[in-house]
């Protein structure tokens, strides 16, 4: 499974630059997660 985190910075002008950043990594599959409420405290582990 892939992973993609998008950082984006905003100067005082409003323009944006982005950077993508994408890692291959094992990670439970969402269905895995049951309670959704629990989402960050599982993935924080991954």
């Amino acid at each position: 499974m892939r992973l993609r985190f998008t950082a984006e910075m905003i100067d005082d002008n409003g323009a944006r630059v982005s950077m993508p950043i994408e890692v291959e990594t094992t990670v439970p599959n969402p269905e895995e997660y049951g309670d959704k409420s629990r989402f960050y405290e599982i993935f924080d582990q991954y």
